[in-house]
């Protein structure tokens, strides 16, 4: 079946995609895993349960995100799927705290799993028939591998529903590949692209690294305090900064939903975007694309908070007309 950018279905029911490149995972191990990481990230690490899903931020000292990762709790070791061509630098990013006598190793688990994300309405239903019977949130694969089932709501606790990435052993890929994708299309799903799985992202409003995630945002600007951030863990790096942020500072922008004018795709991002009364910068778009399910250009950025209303008029620095659209 041919790779669709078309959300409809999954939104509906459930989507999947087979991303063309594979992801980088790294693996934590040792009998000091749990205690080295939750000096460097924002979760709590020390305190989640063995098969938790977590999401997680790592921060420079004055709290600007570097990373992202979601991170898997397993019986022997820890998983960190970070984005899409990041393994290698958040790896490298790792090792600078990984001293001598820490009891831990940090390693790419190359050609381990191949990954196949998964969303949509009726996943869990969907899916159960190729899960082995448990409750949390990693779930193992009745053809080998895990099910990883993230939090059912995101930036700023807006719901985004049912996601989940499914590791699937390297050499059962072929085998798990059609039976998973012939399970979800004959329930009324689709398989995507991965412009059809960024799209669905977006309609979701799901910020991703690097568009939305970089060293120029914090956390809060991003609405990524609730799921991303542990306020009571304690010490970690960038903690001081996120801390003062949520209980002492005001932060003049935040993340935006927009509809733009037109299907074309914009040439370039980031673009300014200004307020057209004034002709004042008042924020950046950083992530736009044509959705066939909502049949209009949505997209993502940073705007002030004084021009955030839902239905505010502005204009990119090319001209066309964005109107700020609630999240998702």
């Amino acid at each position: 079946m041919t790779p669709t950018n078309d959300t409809t279905k999954a939104h509906r029911h459930a989507g999947i995609v087979f991303p063309a490149d594979p992801l980088q995972i790294i693996s934590i191990t040792g009998e000091d895993r749990s205690t080295f990481l939750q000096g460097i990230v924002s979760q709590d690490i020390v305190n989640a349960k063995t098969n938790d899903v977590l999401y997680t931020l790592f921060l420079d000292p004055k709290a600007h995100i570097l990373f992202e990762a979601w991170v898997a709790i397993l019986p022997e070791e820890i998983l960190l799927l970070p984005p899409q061509g990041t393994g290698d630098g958040l790896l490298s990013h790792i090792k600078k705290y990984l001293f001598f006598r820490t009891k831990a190793k940090a390693e790419i688990s190359s050609g381990r799993f191949a990954i196949a994300h998964t969303a949509g309405p009726k996943l869990l239903a969907i899916l159960s028939g190729h899960l082995k019977s448990g409750d949390g949130a990693v779930r193992e694969i009745s053809g080998g591998g895990y099910a990883l089932f993230h939090p059912s709501t995101f930036q700023r606790e807006t719901p985004v529903g049912p996601m989940a990435d499914l590791l699937i052993p390297t050499e059962a890929l072929p085998d798990l590949q059609k039976s998973l994708t012939e399970t979800i299309t004959s329930a009324g799903g689709a398989v995507l692209s991965d412009e059809g799985f960024r799209t669905y992202r977006l309609e979701m409003g799901i910020p991703s690294y690097p568009s939305e995630l970089n060293d120029q945002h914090f956390p809060a600007e991003a609405g990524l305090e609730s799921v991303g951030i542990s306020f009571t863990k304690g010490c970690f790096v960038g903690q001081e900064p996120v801390t003062r942020i949520k209980f002492q500072g005001k932060l003049n922008r935040g993340l935006a939903g927009f509809v733009l004018s037109g299907q074309e795709p914009v040439p370039s991002l980031p673009e300014t975007i200004f307020d057209t009364a004034t002709q004042t910068h008042v924020g950046t778009l950083t992530s736009s694309i044509f959705s066939v399910f909502r049949g209009e250009t949505i997209g993502l950025g940073y705007l002030k908070n004084s021009h955030a209303e839902p239905g505010t008029e502005l204009a990119l620095s090319s001209g066309r007309t964005i109107h700020v659209k609630p999240l998702p």
